[in-house]
């Protein structure tokens, strides 16, 4: 049977799948941090947290309007800029960069109300358009192994029938000098109004003359957003792209980027300033991003995202907790 536009076909077993991620992690962090700070499973390494604003498109047409997106409409907004990689590493090593959005501020109830900063809308990007797996079961292999150490990771690499989720992994992480850069997609699909749209987002880079630094130390990336936002705005398109093909545009295969056109929606400005990265590191440290802070209008979408969000909360009220009991 040919998918229909907009519908999600769920996994089978997809809540107990769910359960062994959140315990996987959750061993995960126990084993890393046997004591004090934990850090995210995954973008442990934040490089800023810095204060924007984000405006929707004073003449955007009405067939790219719903909930938080309508024409003219301003938003305060912390963006979060990370490596993925669990472990606090080198920005000279390859990885997936993070972009993760939280517009503040947004009108209507939520599918999930973020506690610590009631009517947000979280957007979470990333340096590469696909994820690795294109299944919730593929996807909890992948966890497993990361969670697993050196012998997880090899076991898996191993095994012919990971081969290609090794080499999805392998193409997505590259090596960046700066992170104002490059485009962030969204990955995974969400709603867009009450009429069964579905979309992708896209963050666009639109400053120019930005750093490219010739002597890269392990923190270079820090450095450089340093060093651009000191001298001018930075600037970024947010777009949308919209569903058009239920089997090319796949919802619950993560694997497959959509080919469909891209439309702006809406500008990102992070101003000019003397940033100090430690002046918002805790307050960044602690934030909570996820897929489910939003309105129904921007509901996540697929089996992948229903799982994030529950792995999501479980994860973060664990890592808060632990933390404000290590201090």
């Amino acid at each position: 049977m040919r998918p229909e536009l907009g519908k999600e076909y769920p996994e089978a077993d997809e809540e107990q799948i769910t359960l062994a991620i959140i315990a996987a992690i959750r061993r995960n962090l126990e084993r890393i941090y046997k004591s004090g700070h934990i850090n995210r499973q995954f973008h442990a390494k934040m490089h800023a947290c810095i204060k924007g604003t984000f405006t929707v498109d004073p003449s955007l047409p009405a067939d790219y309007q719903a909930g938080t997106f309508i024409a003219g409409k301003k938003y305060d907004c912390w963006a979060r800029l990370s490596n993925g990689n669990s472990r606090v590493q080198d920005d000279r090593k390859a990885d997936v960069r993070g972009f993760a959005m939280k517009l503040v501020g947004v009108d209507g109830p939520q599918m999930v109300n973020d506690i610590s900063m009631p009517g947000s809308h979280d957007l979470l990007l990333v340096s590469y358009p696909t994820l690795m797996a294109a299944t919730l079961k593929d996807f909890r292999k992948s966890i497993d192994a990361i969670c697993n150490g050196l012998s997880g990771l090899v076991l898996f690499s191993i095994n012919p029938t990971n081969w290609a989720i090794l080499a999805r992994i392998l193409v997505s992480m590259k090596k960046h000098t700066n992170l104002f850069a490059i485009p962030y997609w969204s990955v995974s699909p969400y709603r867009f109004g009450a009429d069964g749209k579905a979309i992708k987002y896209k963050l666009v880079p639109t400053t120019q003359n930005l750093v490219q630094p010739l002597q890269k130390s392990p923190g270079f990336l820090q450095e450089t957003i340093v060093a651009d936002i000191a001298k001018q705005d930075i600037t970024f398109d947010l777009m949308v792209q919209f569903q058009e093909d239920a089997v090319r545009d796949s919802i619950e295969d993560p694997t497959k980027e959509w080919k469909s056109p891209f439309h702006k929606i809406g500008k990102l400005v992070l101003p000019q300033q003397q940033f100090v990265p430690q002046a918002t590191q805790q307050f960044g440290d602690n934030l909570t991003y996820s897929p489910w802070h939003c309105s129904e209008a921007h509901r996540p979408m697929g089996s992948v995202n229903k799982a994030r969000q529950a792995v999501y909360d479980a994860i973060s009220k664990f890592r808060v907790e632990h933390n404000l009991t290590a201090k």
